[in-house]
């Protein structure tokens, strides 16, 4: 058989295909490593400022709480166990909270919230509950609530009165029974529906239905009514009020004072000493409150009458405007 024999070049063509394909997979190889440095990097900068906007939502949520505990009730926040991942810590100083990150990219960076009153300086540990308690110095943040300092919540122990549960099932009948304790200066002893038995006469209640950002059922007055044939126990207000678990009328106005308030154009208003207060009882999407409805010209402002008590379950109502906030 006769032998072809090979051309001379085609080592070198063999040789040239090698190189090129080493090439090729070289190339490949470059191209997805900076692909995905590129992709890491990024992934890496989307992380921290995922992070940066957690930690200053929580710094300026640590703030906006203070603001309700400057109304004279303990509030509380339950901290977040890490900040998307990263492991953190809180300090309440004088006047503001530091939220500073432990891990990752942006370990040592603080966010801070300013606070609207003095805080009492503390360390906060993550994933705890930690109570905001108002004191005669400002208000208190610790992991228990601090029931001695408070400026008008003083009760003889840290259980409420009847009085304050029955409010809770019977909203209405608890919003009269304010108006008959504070405006008439007579104890309901019981009640039958909407009307409340008062030193031997039966008053029945006389409200109306209003919207201010907010529903309310605002009492009017009483009028006259029928005996009731059945009728049913009502808790003291007396005693809810000697333990300081309802506010009076006079104690919501001082309050209510005693800040300061600001329009939506952030222009200062003061709460007048001639305010129009009246019970009330105000719907939110957590529930239906007892509270006081304090108004003056083209303002009003709703007061729960009655603080919240922190072993609460859900957060109770502390105050709405739909045109004031706290300054």
């Amino acid at each position: 058989m006769e032998k072809i024999a090979k051309p001379f070049f085609a080592p070198h063509h063999e040789a040239q295909g090698i190189t090129l394909l080493q090439s090729s997979l070289l190339f490949t190889l470059l191209l997805a490593v900076s692909v995905g440095a590129l992709f890491f990097r990024y992934h890496g900068r989307v992380t921290e400022a995922s992070v940066a906007l957690r930690a200053q939502e929580l710094a300026d949520l640590l703030s906006s709480r203070v603001s309700l505990a400057g109304l004279g009730t303990i509030t509380y926040l339950d901290l977040p166990r890490t900040i998307e991942g990263e492991e953190y810590m809180v300090e309440a100083k004088n006047n503001f909270f530091a939220v500073r990150i432990l891990s990752g990219g942006l370990s040592g960076r603080e966010f801070r919230g300013q606070s609207p009153l003095p805080l009492h300086p503390s360390s906060l540990r993550p994933g705890s509950r930690i109570y905001f308690c108002p004191t005669s110095q400002g208000v208190a943040v610790s992991s228990e609530p601090v029931l001695e300092n408070l400026l008008h919540l003083k009760p003889p122990s840290e259980t409420p009165p009847q009085f304050y549960f029955f409010a809770k099932k019977r909203p209405e009948v608890a919003a009269g029974a304010l108006w008959c304790w504070y405006m008439y200066g007579e104890e309901p002893v019981r009640y039958g529906g909407r009307v409340l038995q008062v030193n031997g006469s039966f008053l029945e209640i006389v409200a109306s239905e209003e919207s201010n950002g907010v529903s309310a059922w605002v009492i009017r007055g009483t009028q006259l009514a029928e005996v009731t044939a059945s009728l049913e126990n009502l808790p003291s207000v007396a005693e809810a009020e000697n333990s300081g678990w309802v506010r009076s009328p006079s104690q919501c106005l001082r309050e209510l004072r005693a800040r300061e308030w600001r329009d939506k154009e952030n222009v200062l208003v003061e709460v007048p000493e001639n305010a129009l207060i009246l019970p009330c009882v105000v719907s939110t999407q957590t529930g239906r409150f007892v509270a006081w409805r304090v108004a003056w010209g083209e303002h009003t402002i709703y007061m729960g009458a009655m603080p919240w008590w922190w072993a609460e379950e859900n957060a109770g109502f502390v105050y709405w405007s739909e045109k004031l906030r706290l300054g």
